[in-house]
């Protein structure tokens, strides 16, 4: 499966919530995630546990680190046991990092908006732009670079690391000052 994805560092998700409606989003529902990010050679893998869900999602995804839009390729298996799979993939990987967040999930077509607040790192706005046959990868790209102005997104904002890049570098910095 293929996206394109856009994140930013932001606060103002009341204005982001009347910007969604005012394109004709729909809100979807609040999800509390936990990512548990494995090591592997290439590309991310992290297993996902919803607290509302009894299943998990395993994805697998490689993405440049790039600010501004960027494709994605990514795989998804749902996991109907995830803390089996969880024990199974601690026994064979080392745990990179974990990453808990509360997640707004707002749809305005085919882009899913996320309206994140990451433990530890702050608030976020992602979008994603899910590519099928039917739809023109440049077109899609416009799509989110319109969503920037429209939102009000400075380039500074953009972000071009994972959640987990962003716990790394953060205990990394925390590590070098002896914290």
């Amino acid at each position: 499966m293929q996206n394109i994805e856009l994140k930013a560092r932001y606060e103002e998700f009341d204005f982001a919530r009347q910007c969604i409606q005012q394109l004709g989003g729909r809100f979807r529902r609040i999800l509390t995630q936990k990512d548990i990010y494995f090591d592997c050679e290439r590309g991310r893998l992290k297993l996902r546990l919803n607290s509302d869900e009894d299943a998990g999602e395993l994805i697998f995804y490689q993405r440049d680190d790039q600010p501004g839009s960027r494709e994605s390729q990514y795989q998804i298996y749902l996991a109907p046991e995830p803390s089996r799979l969880e024990a199974m993939l601690r026994a064979a990987y080392n745990v990179r990092t974990v990453v808990e967040k509360t997640r707004e999930l707002y749809t305005i077509d085919n882009v899913r908006v996320h309206l994140d607040t990451v433990v530890g790192l702050g608030s976020f706005i992602e979008f994603e732009a899910v590519l099928t046959p039917e739809r023109d990868y440049q077109e899609e790209q416009q799509k989110l670079e319109k969503y920037l102005h429209v939102f009000q997104i400075e380039p500074s904002q953009l972000v071009p690391l994972s959640y987990c890049d962003l716990m790394e570098r953060k205990k990394a910095a925390h590590e070098a000052k002896g914290v």
